[in-house]
């Protein structure tokens, strides 16, 4: 089930907090009464705007949520273990792979190209002539 058919996230709905399409009825307030122990059909019956298939979503959504936190703190973990030498390295490694997706645009390559090297004093980014590629120095 694709849960962005069902649940919205907007600034201006419910102060940004995900919230059941077309409602104001929180998805945290339909988890809630889940965890309490209601049914689906106890839930529809006191938010009548809520349908099963929202429901499903909000349940979606929660696991979808759930999966992301967790990997989230395994990267912080990972990085966490790193020595100070591991995470400048890691660091490097991410800044070059960032720079060289916003470079394989042709469209835009040498413009951002000279722009990412004024901006960073020359110091990290050597821009070759032709404008096809960049290095990255430590």
């Amino acid at each position: 089930m694709n849960w962005q058919d069902h649940i919205t996230v907007d600034p201006e709905i419910c102060h940004g907090r995900a919230c059941i399409t077309g409602t104001r009825v929180l998805v945290s307030t339909v988890l809630d009464n889940l965890a309490d122990g209601l049914n689906s059909e106890e839930v529809m019956r006191s938010y009548p705007s809520v349908t099963r298939k929202s429901i499903q979503a909000a349940v979606c959504y929660a696991s979808e949520l759930a999966a992301s936190k967790e990997e989230q703190a395994m990267t912080n973990q990972k990085v966490a273990d790193l020595t100070v030498g591991e995470f400048r390295e890691l660091c490097h490694d991410m800044f070059a792979e960032i720079v060289q997706e916003i470079f394989d645009d042709p469209d835009r390559g040498l413009a951002l190209r000279e722009e990412v090297a004024e901006r960073l004093g020359r110091s990290l980014a050597d821009v070759d002539a032709g404008g096809e590629t960049i290095s990255l120095r430590r």
